[in-house]
């Protein structure tokens, strides 16, 4: 968290960095500070599919009535992506799953 906080010191909008803060935080289930690192990883740099992913997770884990439409905007913009290609399975289980839960 430091090196990262220092690192963002220098560069504040590097959007590979704030990634890294964002995916950090979501493994210390730190899901608010997740959320703002991944949002402003995805303003720094809108093609980084990987901080909207990480932004879904984590609005997901808060209960947040956002995190629906945040799986469907990281299915929209990685569709063709191929990097996220093994993800995407994963991100419509997870859009599956609120939408399941929203039935209920």
């Amino acid at each position: 968290g430091k090196l990262c906080d220092q690192a963002l010191a220098q560069t504040p909008r590097d959007s590979r960095l704030l990634m890294i803060k964002g995916s950090a935080l979501i493994s210390l289930g730190q899901w608010e500070g997740a959320v703002k690192a991944c949002e402003a990883s995805a303003q720094a740099d809108p093609t980084n599919n990987y901080a909207r992913y990480n932004l879904a997770l984590a609005l997901e884990q808060m209960k947040s009535p956002k995190a629906a439409d945040a799986w469907k905007d990281y299915l929209a913009k990685a569709a063709d992506d191929p990097q996220h290609q093994q993800l995407l399975p994963d991100a419509r289980r997870h859009l599956e799953q609120l939408a399941a839960q929203a039935g209920k």
